[in-house]
Protein backbone atom coordinates (compact mmCIF):
# COMPACT_ATOMS: atom_id res chain seq x y z
CA UNK A 1 0.00 0.00 0.00
CA UNK A 2 3.05 2.29 0.52
CA UNK A 3 4.12 2.22 -3.09
CA UNK A 4 0.54 3.20 -4.30
CA UNK A 5 1.18 5.91 -1.91
CA UNK A 6 4.56 7.06 -2.93
CA UNK A 7 3.40 6.81 -6.40
CA UNK A 8 0.57 8.89 -6.03
CA UNK A 9 2.89 11.46 -4.11
CA UNK A 10 5.35 11.43 -6.99
CA UNK A 11 2.20 12.22 -9.92
CA UNK A 12 1.37 15.34 -7.53
CA UNK A 13 4.54 17.04 -7.55
CA UNK A 14 4.71 16.31 -11.16
CA UNK A 15 1.53 17.79 -11.70
CA UNK A 16 2.86 20.81 -9.82
CA UNK A 17 5.81 20.73 -12.15
CA UNK A 18 4.40 20.32 -15.70
CA UNK A 19 0.86 22.07 -14.68
CA UNK A 20 1.82 24.58 -11.52
CA UNK A 21 2.38 28.17 -11.69
CA UNK A 22 5.12 28.44 -8.93
CA UNK A 23 9.11 29.24 -9.73
CA UNK A 24 9.80 25.87 -9.47
CA UNK A 25 7.43 24.82 -11.98
CA UNK A 26 8.35 27.76 -14.51
CA UNK A 27 12.08 26.83 -14.25
CA UNK A 28 11.64 23.25 -14.92
CA UNK A 29 9.12 24.16 -17.93
CA UNK A 30 11.88 26.42 -19.65
CA UNK A 31 14.74 23.61 -18.74
CA UNK A 32 12.72 21.19 -20.87
CA UNK A 33 12.02 23.88 -23.54
CA UNK A 34 15.67 24.17 -23.77
CA UNK A 35 16.27 20.83 -23.68
CA UNK A 36 14.31 20.51 -26.90
CA UNK A 37 15.70 23.75 -28.48
CA UNK A 38 18.97 22.26 -28.16
CA UNK A 39 17.72 18.80 -29.00
CA UNK A 40 16.42 20.66 -32.30
CA UNK A 41 19.73 22.40 -33.20
CA UNK A 42 21.34 19.23 -32.47
CA UNK A 43 19.11 17.06 -35.36
CA UNK A 44 19.63 20.10 -37.94
CA UNK A 45 23.26 20.71 -37.44
CA UNK A 46 24.37 17.10 -37.53
CA UNK A 47 22.24 16.41 -40.47
CA UNK A 48 24.41 18.37 -42.92
CA UNK A 49 27.52 16.08 -41.02
CA UNK A 50 28.65 12.85 -42.50
CA UNK A 51 27.29 10.14 -40.43
CA UNK A 52 29.74 9.08 -37.44
CA UNK A 53 29.23 6.83 -35.38
CA UNK A 54 28.98 9.15 -31.91
CA UNK A 55 26.59 11.23 -33.61
CA UNK A 56 23.98 7.77 -33.35
CA UNK A 57 24.44 7.40 -29.70
CA UNK A 58 23.93 10.88 -29.34
CA UNK A 59 20.60 10.67 -31.35
CA UNK A 60 19.60 7.11 -29.28
CA UNK A 61 20.20 9.72 -26.03
CA UNK A 62 18.46 12.33 -26.79
CA UNK A 63 15.13 9.80 -27.89
CA UNK A 64 15.61 7.61 -24.42
CA UNK A 65 15.40 10.91 -22.63
CA UNK A 66 12.60 12.90 -24.91
CA UNK A 67 10.75 9.16 -23.77
CA UNK A 68 11.30 9.53 -20.42
CA UNK A 69 9.76 12.75 -20.41
CA UNK A 70 6.57 12.04 -22.28
CA UNK A 71 6.53 8.89 -19.76
CA UNK A 72 6.61 11.47 -16.95
CA UNK A 73 4.41 13.71 -18.69
CA UNK A 74 1.97 11.18 -18.96
CA UNK A 75 1.97 10.28 -15.35
CA UNK A 76 1.59 14.19 -14.26
CA UNK A 77 -1.35 13.66 -16.13
CA UNK A 78 -5.07 13.17 -14.40
CA UNK A 79 -6.41 11.74 -16.93
CA UNK A 80 -3.54 10.37 -19.50
CA UNK A 81 -5.69 7.76 -21.42
CA UNK A 82 -7.31 11.55 -22.94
Amino acid sequence: MTGVVQFQSWRLKLRELFFGHSDAARRFLYGIIFFDLLTLLFVISTSFLPRKPWIGMVDVAIGLVLAAEFAVHLAAHRAPAR
